[in-house]
């Protein structure tokens, strides 16, 4: 009988990561790696560089296009319709011995390692509300009992973590860890060179739509809101990155024929410039979602008009260090900004909080301290959240 598809044969890369005086650590990482993940994976292998650089280890699932510019130091194969085809060379990629640890990065990537059984060594798995949190319980409960005891998942927010707990994960195997922020590189970043990038004057008031451009962060809202307010301050522009929904948006402005306070981000250009080069940033979720790009947002010294979603109360309060606005309300949504722009002195207060709040709770070394104490913990057989506390908690 013939065989109905042949199976989508993917490659795997790998390199290899070490942190001082600790476990090695795998790096595992698939097609469906997202720009919020890149950053910290970017952080946490330019920090386990730095102790070791001869000792490095990535091994990657698929197409490199979500990892443009990493080396490649070995070649694997498997499967995304049958993750067992190709097991023993991701095993062998893994390299299962005594005190390391796997720190898988996708979805994918954690189906893959699930089918290694046993033979895996602790798994670390990151997840945020950009996830699916029963799917991922699912997977979880197919690892074998020995394999979930010594396992963990970081959680990018409280609500996650949250997320997890109603689906049958423990407190201790799931740990909050924030983004870290880079500082330096906000600081360092130019105004002027990034209007220019963007095709911007300074007279123009620029709206940055943040990241993630999707259906769940209220793409839509948040263009409704600026449009509105474009009627009234008609040299207002809205930034709009690359995003699942970024066409879409596109095609509503033209609809209404707002297009030319649209302005597209080429891909090339990272959050940092992008924020460099707004007055305002604005996101629109509807309900919980990840929100990678608040963090920068706040450290940047930029006001945020945003949902009162859970997700987004972790890090905002209405008039304290932030803009906040119902869900589905652009009406109110576009006041607020106008209100924000015209008036920069009632903002220069909640602005000032909300970066002093940033310096606190999104400090990258902080972040690296943490990761560094979930992977001493997993390699010990300790539960991951052993020794590490949520940020946004500690005063």
């Amino acid at each position: 009988m013939e065989r109905a598809a042949r199976p989508q044969i993917v490659e795997a890369h790998a390199a290899r990561s070490h942190a001082s005086a600790g476990p090695d650590v795998t790096h595992v990482t698939a097609v469906d790696l997202s720009a919020a993940r890149r950053r910290v994976l970017d952080d946490l292998r330019a920090d386990n560089a730095r102790a070791a650089p001869d000792r490095r280890r990535l091994v990657h699932l698929g197409r490199l296009d979500s990892l443009a510019g990493v080396p490649v130091d070995q070649h694997v194969r498997t499967s995304w319709s049958d993750p067992w085809f190709g097991a023993a060379r991701l095993r062998s990629a893994v390299e299962t011995t005594a005190g390391q640890v796997c720190h898988v990065w996708t979805r994918r990537a954690l189906r893959a390692c699930a089918a290694l059984g046993d033979a895996a060594p602790p798994l670390l798995v990151e997840f945020d509300l950009d996830d699916d949190p029963i799917g991922l319980a699912r997977l979880w409960q197919t690892l074998p009992a020995r394999q979930r005891e010594r396992s963990g998942v970081v959680c990018r927010t409280g609500t996650a973590q949250r997320r997890l707990i109603e689906h049958g994960l423990t407190a201790a195997a799931c740990p909050v860890v924030r983004e870290g922020v880079n500082f330096g590189e906000i600081n360092a970043a130019s105004r002027e060179t990034a209007r220019a990038a963007l095709g911007l004057d300074a007279s123009q008031w620029v709206v940055l739509m943040l990241p993630p451009v999707s259906r769940c962060a209220g793409a839509l809202d948040s263009l409704w809101a600026v449009l509105l307010a474009y009627v009234v301050r008609m040299e207002i522009r809205v930034v709009v990155p690359p995003g699942s929904d970024a066409a879409r948006v596109w095609s509503k402005a033209c609809a209404v024929r707002k297009q030319q306070a649209l302005v597209r981000a080429p891909a090339a250009m990272s959050l940092v410039e992008l924020l460099a080069a707004c007055d305002v940033a604005i996101i629109s979720p509807a309900s919980d979602v990840g929100l990678g790009g608040l963090p920068w947002a706040m450290a940047a010294g930029k006001p945020i008009l945003a949902s009162a979603t859970h997700c987004v109360a972790e890090f905002l309060a209405d008039r304290h260090n932030g803009w906040l606005v119902r869900p589905g309300d652009p009406r109110t949504a576009a006041r607020k900004l106008l209100m924000s722009l015209e008036s920069p002195a009632a903002s220069r207060e909640i602005v000032a909080r909300a970066r002093g709040q940033a310096y606190d709770v999104f400090a990258r070394s902080r972040m690296l301290a943490q990761y560094r104490a979930i992977y001493g913990s997993l390699a010990a057989g300790r539960p991951a959240a052993t020794g590490v506390e949520d940020s946004a908690l500690i005063r």
